[in-house]
């Protein structure tokens, strides 16, 4: 079984990978393979086979580069190279299969990866990586994107000639070994998503216009795939009239509107009686259907075989090319690759005979380098100010403000113990009320910072005016808008900490000064199947701002005070629009209506993602670290690899609503662990609240039983649990 929470190691047991593409160099740094997993993977390799096995065959896997989503592109890229070489070793000595990149730019990604501009001459040459100049079909007529994909097996490219077959697919996918000795008789496609439903016009549309193009009529239920794999002139061929067919939609049955970014992309207008935005989609399924009729020997598809979802369990001799999810929640998931979810994962403990375990033991293994190795040496003796900036809500029911800021401010207690001598970290609390007992209760103080010397503190700002009012009942803003306003209590500082009052310090955080904005992510908000960032994309451009470049920022900021200062006002400066102008009145409700597509609730996310990359295009960029900000509590990975922890949503232990209800209210501290991330945040929620309990018949440490008592703050406050050993024992 996949188990999430092994840990990674730093260094796998290091080959380098010999096969017969004597060209195919592996660069140690990246591309070392594990033998084990190599033989492994070559027992598996037993299905799908072609009855020719010593027959020459030519082939090549031909892929289109985005270069306008370069960083989650080469991520990809890396993984369906490392499946690919791979592969290799389990394909007949006869056999040759190239992989060919079709990219706009000359990226290092391609030396990396050991890829050449030479073509192939002869069926002699050994498999190897090609990467092939290419030249956008898009125009300013003609901007769509889903075209290149498939223009660059469209064209008679000298790099496509000698090829028997074309596997046309994408850069996130994978072949795996049984993909080696397969060649089917017919051209084959996995299956994709439905866009032809019942109740709506839109196959009796595609009808006519495949009855205007003189082509024959497609079925309905065809549900042709993405990636398509066969005879290397009937793959140019459906190619070449799929492009006809995108042309002929494009000029002839979508009008300037229905072309429009705003309008498909934003707004998602269209969908699912007849919407541009899957253009491609039509246009395959009619092409695929007629150029393979009659002489075209036929459409096979096997989903099972073309396209097989990276979430399945199966058997991986079952399936030859394979796609990620995207899920959330699934595993393996292209998107929880991206939120540096597997991060902690030990390619030791996968099963790469599963689906899902050898997606994820390529992806791991092909991209080492995106496990970023931790930086505790940043200005370390120098003198460093820093403070977590936070809005305490004062309301009738604020018991659950109060808990939260209990076990926030226990955690920072707990870190500035582990930071250097000439480092102070604050936090700074602002609050609409006068006087909070709680904030004196903890020792925080009015007076503000007025020397770098001055120790630690917590710093209470009352008398805060909230945005939150009548025509803006959105209470999250004052989150952003208390670091956003010019106040003397966050003016003396060097760098400053964003956060939302249900989060935790870790030590780690006590030495952790990144080289520039950090952000992480609480979960996500741009979804697989939901226009939500193309929209905020059309919406950055209303307003002038930079393309957003990274999905799911989260709500927590680390960076210089200044600039997190200027992003916090220009995020307010986005809320006020998408408040004013991208929600409904009955959209700005306290429900969850609209979710996951288009949600009020997550205003502060949606301004983020608009913002951040925005103010910090002059100064290098911003760093997406969810390993170090933001991390689950409900983890059980270690505390050593994760600076600040979240409580999400939902989730096992701990879970903050499991908290309130007084799930954990028993529990043994004694017994948690707390190097694991998820026994760290329940130790703090519990100790910062007074609450817990000790069992005396475990305790075999006097000195963690006393350091357990002086944090609950007088062991009168502790409500401990004698368990007394049964009697003759």
């Amino acid at each position: 079984m996949l188990d999430l929470n092994q840990p990674r190691r730093h260094w796998f047991p290091l080959l380098a990978l010999g096969v017969i593409a004597t060209c195919i160099i592996v660069q140690v740094k990246y591309w070392s393979v594990d033998m084990p997993l190599l033989l492994r993977m070559q027992e598996h390799a037993t299905a799908a086979t072609t009855s020719e096995p010593n027959a020459s065959f030519l082939r090549a896997s031909v892929v289109y580069f985005p270069i306008d989503k370069v960083d989650e592109a080469e991520d990809q890229l890396r993984w369906s190279h490392r499946a690919w070489s791979m592969m290799l070793a389990s394909q007949p000595p006869s056999w040759r299969t190239d992989f060919v990149i079709f990219s706009e730019a000359d990226l290092d990604v391609f030396n990396d990866l050991k890829c050449t501009r030479a073509l192939r001459e002869t069926a002699a040459d050994a498999s190897k990586c090609i990467v092939v100049h290419y030249t956008t079909v898009r125009t300013a007529d003609f901007g769509y994107a889903g075209a290149d994909p498939i223009n660059v097996v469209a064209m008679d490219s000298p790099a496509t000639a000698l090829y028997d077959y074309l596997l046309r697919t994408d850069i996130d996918t994978m072949v795996t070994p049984a993909f080696a000795t397969w060649r089917p008789s017919q051209l084959t496609t996995g299956i994709d998503g439905a866009f032809c439903f019942e109740s709506e016009p839109t196959c009796g549309r595609l009808k006519a216009v495949s009855a205007a193009l003189n082509l024959a009529e497609p079925e309905d239920d065809a549900r042709v795939g993405v990636s398509w794999y066969g005879p290397a002139s009937l793959v140019r061929k459906c190619a070449k009239l799929s492009l006809r067919v995108m042309d002929y939609l494009h000029k002839h049955e979508f009008n300037a509107t229905e072309r429009s970014w705003e309008y498909y992309g934003v707004q998602i207008r269209g969908w699912p009686t007849w919407h541009y935005g899957i253009m491609d989609k039509y246009a395959n399924h009619i092409a695929l259907q007629h150029c393979t009729r009659g002489n075209g020997g036929g459409l096979s598809q096997l989903p099972e075989m073309m396209d097989a979802s990276t979430e399945s369990t199966g058997n991986i001799t079952q399936h030859a090319h394979l796609r990620p999810s995207k899920s959330p929640t699934a595993d393996f998931s292209a998107k929880k690759y991206a939120n540096h979810n597997y991060d902690e994962v030990d390619i030791e403990y996968l099963d790469t005979s599963k689906v899902n375990e050898f997606a994820l033991a390529m992806a791991i293994a092909a991209n080492p380098q995106t496990t970023n190795i931790l930086d505790l040496t940043n200005g370390l003796n120098e003198t460093f100010t820093r403070a977590a900036v936070v809005f305490l809500p004062s309301t009738k029911d604020s018991t659950k403000f109060l808990t939260e800021f209990r076990w926030f401010h226990k955690s920072w207690d707990e870190m500035i113990r582990h930071q250097p001598p000439k480092w102070r970290t604050d936090i700074v609390v602002f609050t609409d009320g006068n006087d909070v007992p709680l904030l004196r209760e903890l020792g925080c103080i009015d007076a503000i910072r007025t020397s770098a010397n001055d120790s630690n503190a917590c710093i209470v700002v009352p008398k805060y005016k909230k945005v939150k009012s009548a025509d803006f009942n959105y209470g999250f803003a004052d989150s952003i808008n208390v670091v956003a306003i010019d106040h003397a209590a966050t003016l003396p500082y060097d760098w400053i900490l964003r956060s939302d009052i249900d989060t935790f310090f870790t030590p780690v955080f006590g030495k952790w000064r990144p080289t520039k904005l950090t952000v992480g992510s609480v979960g996500g908000y741009c979804f697989d199947g939901y226009n939500t960032c193309d929209r905020l994309q059309g919406i950055a451009r209303k307003l002038n701002l930079t393309d957003p470049t990274v999905d799911d920022v989260g709500s927590t900021w680390y960076g210089p005070a200044k600039v997190i200062q200027e992003c916090a006002k220009l995020s307010m400066h986005v809320i006020n629009h998408l408040h004013l102008h991208e929600f409904t009145d009955a959209e700005k409700n306290n429900g969850v209506d609209g979710w996951p597509r288009w949600h009020y609730g997550v205003l502060t996310m949606y301004s983020g993602h608009m913002a951040i990359p925005h103010c910090t295009k002059d100064i290098g960029g911003f760093d997406k670290r969810n390993d170090l900000i933001d991390y689950p509590t409900y983890s059980t990975g270690k505390v050593s690899r994760h600076a600040h922890l979240h409580t999400y949503q939902s989730g096992n232990q701990f879970n903050k609503f499991k908290f309130r209800a007084g799930d954990y209210d028993d529990q043994d501290l004694m017994s948690l662990d707390l190097t694991t991330v998820s026994d760290y945040a329940t130790y703090m929620a519990l100790v910062g609240n007074h609450k817990g309990a000790i069992h005396l018949s475990k305790v075999t440490d006097g000195t963690a039983y006393n350091h357990i008592v002086e944090s609950l703050n007088l062991e009168a406050k502790l409500r401990r649990k004698v368990q007394q050993q049964p009697k003759g024992v």
